[in-house]
């Protein structure tokens, strides 16, 4: 009879273990079923942003237009765009004979020509930077005898610093075209010749930003009083670390 109990309660523990390892196994099958699903996501199945595909194979972008018999390029046909003349130069370079061509005579500059043919080109200007120097004169009446002294510009405050073309095209280089510090620093010393740091150009920006604020917090108050508004986020990396970005925005307005 005793032996009879003990099977019984052997049998009763052995269900009670299999009901649990069961319920282990389902949750198990569960949870690779949804790292499964994680893995395969991509900005095309899912709410992720493209930057999170990283490292994933990306699939050849397929053309939407219908096949054609015509061949790839420029069609039979089809209007070019090509550079036209400016009709004011900024520059005239005069290419006159000093000789004749036939005779060897000389052609003194007195002779006009007889016929002008042209041709333009489109180039960029030197590009090296410009010391201005501004110097404050001072004059003594000659009425009174007293000295009055010029004023120097409000955005020239010390004895040498970098002018405001300067810092524009920084903030632009570096919040327009997200060149790094390091690379625009090379840039403006192997474009113009401009002696600058990192740290200088961290200032340009920080300055620009303070600048701006009023303007920033402006946009923010109409976002908020929109009645319908568009949030994003999108990831990115900083130094290989993970980073978001977060936006509110309106047709017009973006925060």
């Amino acid at each position: 009879m005793d032996e009879v109990q003990q099977l019984r309660a052997e049998n009763k523990q052995l269900k009670r273990e299999n009901q649990e390892l069961r319920e282990k196994l389902t949750a198990a099958e569960a949870q690779i079923k949804q790292l499964i699903e994680l893995l395969g996501q991509n900005s095309h199945n899912s709410s992720w942003p493209s930057s999170r595909d990283k490292g994933r194979q990306k699939p050849k972008p397929k053309s939407l237009r219908p096949q054609t018999e015509r061949k790839a390029g420029g069609q039979e046909g089809h209007e070019g765009h090509t550079l036209e003349f400016n009709p004011k130069p900024d520059f005239i370079e005069s290419h006159r004979p000093a000789q004749c061509g036939h005779c060897q005579a000389p052609l003194p500059e007195e002779i006009a020509a007889s016929k002008v043919a042209k041709r333009q080109v489109f180039e960029l200007p030197p590009l090296r930077y410009v010391t201005i120097e501004h110097q404050a004169e001072t004059i003594i009446c000659p009425c009174c005898g007293e000295a009055t002294t010029g004023e120097f510009p409000v955005d020239v405050s010390n004895p040498v610093q970098y002018g405001s073309q300067v810092k524009r095209l920084s903030v632009y280089l570096r919040n327009e075209q997200f060149i790094p510090y390091e690379r625009e620093r090379q840039m403006l010393a192997d474009l113009f010749e401009l002696p600058i740091s990192t740290g200088t150009l961290q200032n340009f920006l920080e300055t620009a930003a303070e600048n701006v604020k009023p303007a920033t917090e402006a946009i923010k108050e109409a976002v908020k009083k929109a009645e319908v508004g568009h949030a994003d986020e999108t990831g990115f990396y900083i130094n290989g670390k993970r980073a978001w970005l977060h936006t509110v925005s309106t047709p017009e307005l973006t925060y």
